[in-house]
């Protein structure tokens, strides 16, 4: 598989995991595997096994229009921006979109 890009960004991660070519979405959850071995500071412990048990889990059935398929992406996008540094985060939030009162916190 091919490296990751150190230009990937938030919205860059949404659109390739909504892609209808199965490889690009496999090379973006990659991707947000191994952001956490090139984050500039290591992320806290919480949030280093949230991201591998995300990543473990593997994807969900693809369906560009089916709410559990469109909340995982939302959460890789939310556990990729949590990961850059703190200066390059708020595009990867704004991708994120708004959080939802029952959405989970872990710092």
């Amino acid at each position: 598989m091919a490296a990751p890009s150190a230009d990937v960004d938030g919205v860059d991660l949404r659109r390739r995991l909504m892609a209808a070519e199965p490889m690009q979405r496999v090379a973006a959850l990659h991707d947000l595997e191994c952001q956490l071995e090139r984050a500039a500071q290591p992320p806290g412990a919480r949030l280093a096994q949230a991201v591998q048990e995300f990543v473990a889990r593997g994807m969900p059935f693809y369906s560009s229009v089916d709410p559990h398929y469109l909340a995982w992406v939302d959460r890789a996008v939310e556990y990729w921006g949590r990961l850059q540094p703190r200066g390059e985060s708020a595009g990867a939030a704004v991708a994120a979109g708004p959080r939802r009162a029952t959405d989970p916190v872990i710092s």
